[in-house]
């Protein structure tokens, strides 16, 4: 197991866990929702230009 392991860190893999997130607080699930109603008729044409 001890090989395997070396081995995929040789390879640029490595173990970690995932930072815990906070869950979105009211203010940011309206806005969210908000943003995602106001742009739900764009189109892919439209999306290109915001970047």
């Amino acid at each position: 197991v001890n090989t395997f392991l070396s081995e995929l860190r040789k390879l640029g893999y490595a173990s970690r866990m995932a930072t815990k997130k906070p869950f979105l607080n009211e203010r940011q699930q309206k806005a969210r929702y908000m943003f995602a109603k106001n742009h739900a008729h764009w189109t892919a044409n439209d999306w290109r230009n915001v970047i």
